[in-house]
């Protein structure tokens, strides 16, 4: 019996192998990958003409209000709470932008995204979209149902994601297309634009808020491989893979401080310093990403589970979640 529960195992034991194993190949072809990347990544013209969502606070917020101090800049900022959306655009006009429109749109809204993107690119052609509209579960009603979060989750961090993603693509894809006939996509700038994608590291751990990482985990994925497909057409995309940032989504956490946690000002800024050098994946802080590297090379049976028992008598993270089911609350005879 004994055999038979550690051969049950034996590809957990084959993961942990290849992990070192695939490690130490990449650490010796490292300095060939570098060099191919030089070559292929395209690089962007500082961006003048910015469109944030989620721009009434956190990492949207500081993303504008650190935008704002170029000269020229343009910036278009979504948001819900109209009030907070114009003290940021007051916040801008002060730093000294150009030129600040605000929209209070319901990300999760197809038509109304594809409106305004469409509306504001024909006035003030985009260079960079940001798709950062996000909640997670517990931002949201207490009195809603485990199925009703899970819903509202995805509504906005996929279907939101894809609303302000989708309509860029098309018309980046568009300009590119001018761009190459007009044989100017040879000097370094230009280009279609880019779209930077705002995921998190919890996807690596899997281990509290399962819809909230689930739908991070597609954006990760999503932008990783879109990346892959538009580079050739001079279209560039980052995928932002912050920890902790100090915003009122971390906040609901009640926590003093949050572990390696960093201010949506230092997020900002590395973000925008990620996003300028078309890297594919931006993370930050360093300890929390590298621990979280860690933890997601453990295999899923006995290493993951266990790691998970441990941490949950450690980690204390509140739950705001009913019972998946009615049935759970029911008496058991």
């Amino acid at each position: 019996m004994e055999l038979f529960c550690f051969l049950n195992y034996a590809n957990d034991f084959l993961v942990l192998f290849m992990n070192i194993i695939g490690s130490i190949f990449i650490l010796i072809i490292s300095p060939i990958l570098y060099l191919i990347n030089l070559k292929r990544i395209k690089q962007f013209k500082k961006g003048k003409n910015i469109v944030i969502t989620g721009a009434s606070s956190g990492l949207g917020e500081s993303l504008a209000l650190n935008y704002s101090k170029n000269a020229g800049v343009k910036l278009g900022l979504i948001g819900r709470d109209t009030n907070r959306l114009q003290k940021v655009k007051e916040e801008c006009l002060k730093n000294g932008a150009e030129y600040v429109e605000i929209e209070s749109i319901d990300v999760s809204n197809q038509k109304d995204m594809e409106n305004f993107l469409n509306d504001f690119n024909k006035r003030i052609p985009i260079d960079i979209i940001y798709a950062n509209a996000a909640v997670n579960e517990l931002v949201l009603p207490r009195e809603l149902s485990f199925t009703e979060r899970a819903n509202k989750i995805v509504d906005i961090n996929v279907y939101g994601l894809l609303n302000t993603v989708l309509p860029m693509i098309s018309i980046f894809e568009s300009r590119s297309r001018v761009v190459n006939n007009n044989n100017n996509s040879g000097d370094g700038g230009g280009g279609g634009g880019q779209i930077v994608l705002v995921s998190s590291v919890g996807p690596m751990t899997n281990f509290v808020f399962p819809t909230y990482n689930g739908t991070k985990a597609f954006v990760t994925s999503f932008g990783l491989t879109l990346r892959n497909r538009l580079m050739e057409q001079g279209i560039g995309v980052s995928v932002v893979v912050p920890g902790y940032i100090e915003t009122p989504m971390a906040h609901v956490l009640k926590q003093e401080k949050l572990m390696f946690s960093v201010t949506p000002e230092y997020a900002a800024s590395k973000t925008i310093e990620g996003v300028q050098f078309n890297k594919g994946l931006i993370t930050f802080s360093r300890s929390i990403y590298m621990m979280s590297v860690f933890f997601s090379l453990f295999p899923p049976n006995f290493a993951k589970d266990s790691i998970d028992f441990i941490l949950s008598k450690f980690i204390n993270f509140p739950d705001h979640n009913k019972p998946m089911s009615p049935q759970a609350n029911k008496k058991v005879d």
